[in-house]
Formats: C-alpha cells, sequence, structure tokens
C-alpha cells in the first residue's frame, strides 16, 4: 500500500459527495478529442464550441444550450436536461468537428483523478491535513486575486463547502466567482502571496474490498498580485463576509 502524504490535500467522504456525483450521472457525457497523428499528443487544442453545438445537434438531435457545454482537462462536458437526452447522446459514439473526431463517452465521478491505495496511518475522518498557519500580522496581508482551475464537475458544485475547507488556517476567500464555462473558481483574498499553495487536491475517500481508496485530483492556483492602487488593497477587514 502507498503511504499517505499530501501537503495541502483536502479529503472528502464519498458519503459527503454521492448526492452530486449521483445527480449528475447520466446527465453529463464527455466528448473526448482524438487529435490526428500530425499533432502532438500533449498539443492543446481548442474546438470552437458553436461548431460542436451545430455537430451535437446534427448527429444526435439534440440541441442544448451554449453554456451546457463546457471544458474540463482534455474534454469537454455536454451538460444535458435530462438523463434520458443524455442516453440520446451516448447513442451517437463519435462526431467529426472541424478536423477532429470526438469520443462520446459516459462521464464518471473518478473522471481526471488519480486513484491510491492508502494504509491505516490515513485519518477515519474527512480532514485537510497539513496547512501553513494564517500569519497574524496585517502588515504581511496584500490584497490578491486567486484563480483555481482542475476542479472535476461534482465537486465543482459543491465550492461553497469545500472551499473553506481547503484554505482553512490560510486565508479567508470573498466575492467567489464560479465560472461554468471550465470549471474554474475566483476569488479575492488578503493573504502573504507566499502562503497560498500553487497546487493543491482535493480528494475522495472511498471503501473498495474492505481496503481505504483515495481519488484524487490536483488543483492549480494562479496568486495575482493586487497593486497598492486597486480598490481592494484598502479594503482590508477581517470581518468581510467570506466563504
Amino acid at each position: 500500500m502507498a503511504h499517505f502524504h499530501r501537503e495541502h490535500i483536502t479529503i472528502l467522504d464519498e458519503r459527503e459527495v454521492r448526492h452530486y456525483s449521483d445527480h449528475f450521472a447520466g446527465l453529463l457525457v464527455l466528448a473526448n478529442i482524438s487529435p490526428p497523428p500530425t499533432i502532438p499528443a500533449d498539443a492543446t487544442i481548442d474546438i470552437d464550441i458553436g461548431e460542436l453545438h451545430d455537430a451535437l445537434l446534427n448527429c444526435t438531435g439534440v440541441n442544448l444550450p451554449i453554456h451546457n457545454i463546457t471544458r474540463f482537462l482534455h474534454s469537454y462536458v455536454l451538460v444535458a436536461h435530462t438523463k434520458e437526452e443524455g442516453t440520446t447522446i451516448l447513442d451517437v459514439p463519435l462526431i467529426h468537428v472541424e478536423d477532429y473526431d470526438l469520443a462520446i463517452t459516459p462521464w464518471t465521478s473518478t473522471y481526471g483523478s488519480h486513484r491510491m491505495d492508502v494504509d491505516d496511518i490515513l485519518p477515519p475522518l474527512p480532514l485537510t491535513p497539513t496547512r501553513r498557519p494564517r500569519s497574524p500580522e496585517p502588515k504581511n496581508l496584500q490584497a490578491l486575486s486567486l484563480v483555481i482551475s482542475g476542479m472535476p464537475p461534482h465537486l465543482f458544485a459543491m465550492y461553497w463547502m469545500l472551499l473553506p475547507r481547503m484554505f482553512e488556517n490560510i486565508c479567508q476567500l470573498r466575492d467567489v466567482y464560479a465560472d461554468r464555462s471550465d470549471y474554474s473558481l475566483r476569488a479575492n483574498t488578503f493573504a502573504p502571496p507566499g502562503a497560498i499553495p500553487r497546487v493543491a487536491y482535493v480528494a475522495v475517500r472511498k471503501q473498495e474490498a474492505g481496503r481505504n481508496v483515495l481519488y484524487m485530483w490536483s488543483l492549480w492556483i494562479q496568486v495575482i498580485p493586487h497593486p497598492p492602487s486597486h480598490p481592494d488593497a484598502f479594503q482590508y477587514d477581517e470581518d468581510v463576509p467570506s466563504v
């Protein structure tokens, strides 16, 4: 078994996320890009959302709103209105858009995660271990904007509960904005820039065949300092509403 050690990891029990994973099962469909041999495997490929919408409509008869077509990792996520609509999309195994073929597959609650078998040193309760203490010195605080990306759809849906646990003892977040086009989160905070981790992890703990298993996602945090002249630089208040 792997020994459990990750800095800046937030662990959720599968019971905490079951409502969201069950809700999205059958509603979310993945359109996975299959690039032609002439394009390097690690190249970033962007497909016009409007073109994907039209191709989906022509192939399946399903007319999804543009905002129901989103991006997560290297796939496009098609958000159906009903599970019946999701099944209709899945009946078409391949959609051709521009110069690319997109394989249509079901979304699963472990998509994009890294599976780890962990031993008994993993604590039994959900927790957020290995935190840096928040600096008590106001003079060290700076107005920052954060952009958090890499969160899977079912955990993105519960960001209001997840973010306070991720940033416990690091900083308080305010003005949180959830961008459903790419499942990114934006927020403002006051903290020393060096106290914000650039990579954090969120994991769901499950029991499989009597063993503790973690399904873990990497989250990337972009830290954008505000200049002293920025309005937010003058608005620090410990009592400001936060998440």
